[in-house]
């Protein structure tokens, strides 16, 4: 049974945590966006798969064409129909997904405002259109692969053209490592088995003759597999990191380490491409270990910011995941109290600026700081006297001189 199989009977925590994210994200970028200039929006799903999954929770082709419904109802409540002011598009390689994705789609014809254009095929086969589609208005591109294959470096400089242009991400740094292994696999040592079997032969000639033609077989099995493993994954890591010099920056990394190379290496991807603002999220499973990380690109300080509030929300939303392991997400995302004074001190020493116009954004923009942890920094600087409320009962962050 294949991961995309198993990953449809039922969403695990991590991906159900993940949809709650978009759903919220997606709610607050289109009301937002479509609030000011933009007439329409964009949202490009380019692994939609099924739609939902075997037990009926939503996909994200679903969870979009919904949100699109909602927001064209606000904005146009007495159009009928409304207008379809969220363009969607949802992309899939696999045949027989495609088919159960329209079937699971029948509600939003045409014509409806949470119609949902359907594609088959990857990403970089559409990218043109969906650009041609968004007119310059805002976009944003939902990449959900099962693994790093499938993704494509040729298609972020295009998501990502606009200055209002997103991609939201996920990067499996925790598999990708398994590619390289594959990568870097020798092959079977015949020489030294052959050696070690007559080095110590047994009292019986053809028991050694059998040994030997077992190490051959095994040996040409082991390059067969190389022959055909090595060079796919090799073009797969080419594809998403734009070339082979990935294979020189893991050189020399302990396995340790090479699941935050990788990652930097498409966090570097991403903002050559453009972005100016990167969120990451790692994203835990049931059990606390980390499945994959979740990866935000944006131009926009706005953007940053409300995702970071949505990812907080999702953080502290129970029953997705055991308490024990949004925790453990919290702490993983958790900035340390040295680095909040050295960031203030860095931007405001001698001052006293307000804590809400100033302090915060500057934090929530200028380090990995989190809406959830707002409340213990605050006390933290009140305990510290550097945060206090004035004669206008506002708050002011007073940062001592250097």
């Amino acid at each position: 049974m294949s991961s995309n199989t198993r990953h449809f009977e039922e969403f695990r925590g991590h991906t159900r945590l993940k949809h709650f994210i978009l759903r919220a994200y997606l709610g607050a970028w289109a009301s937002k966006l479509l609030r000011g200039r933009n007439r329409h929006v964009l949202f490009v799903d380019a692994f939609a798969g099924e739609g939902r999954d075997h037990a009926g929770n939503d996909g994200s082709p679903l969870i979009a064409a919904k949100i699109a419904s909602q927001v064209s109802g606000k904005l146009h409540p007495t159009a009928s129909p409304s207008p379809q002011v969220v363009k969607l598009f949802a992309i899939d390689i696999d045949g027989p997904t495609i088919d159960r994705l329209r079937e699971c789609l029948t509600p939003f014809a045409p014509g409806h405002p949470g119609h949902v254009e359907v594609r088959h095929g990857v990403l970089a086969d559409f990218i043109d259109e969906t650009v041609a589609a968004a007119a310059g208005s805002a976009s944003l591109y939902f990449l959900d692969p099962f693994g790093i294959k499938g993704l494509d470096s040729s298609t972020y400089r295009k998501a990502l053209q606009g200055p209002q242009d997103e991609i939201f991400a996920l990067f499996a740094d925790a598999k990708t490592p398994r590619l390289y292994g594959l990568v870097i696999a020798k092959a079977f040592d015949l020489a030294s088995r052959l050696e070690e079997i007559r080095e110590s032969p047994s009292l019986f000639q053809e028991l050694d003759q059998a040994a030997e033609e077992e190490a051959r077989r095994a040996a040409a099995e082991h390059q067969h597999a190389l022959d055909l493993s090595q060079p796919a994954a090799r073009e797969v890591l080419n594809k998403a990191l734009s070339g082979s010099y990935w294979e020189a920056a893991l050189r020399d990394a302990p396995a340790e380490q090479r699941p935050g190379i990788f990652l930097q290496l498409f966090i570097d991807e991403l903002v050559r491409a453009g972005a100016r603002f990167i969120m990451t999220m790692p994203m835990r499973e049931e059990s606390g270990q980390v499945a994959y990380t979740l990866v935000h690109a944006s131009k926009s300080e706005v953007a940053l910011i409300t995702m970071k509030d949505t990812v907080s929300s999702g953080l502290n939303k129970p029953g997705l995941l055991p308490p024990e392991v949004l925790a453990l997400m919290r702490a993983d995302l958790s900035v340390p109290m040295s680095e909040i004074y050295h960031f203030l001190r860095s931007h405001f020493a001698g001052q006293e600026v307000l804590w809400a116009d100033l302090a915060k954004p500057a934090l929530l923009i200028g380090t990995g700081v989190f809406h959830f942890q707002l409340a213990e920094i605050k006390e933290e600087l009140k305990t510290a006297g550097w945060l206090a409320k004035g004669a206008d009962r506002k708050e002011y962050c007073r940062v001592p001189p250097t």
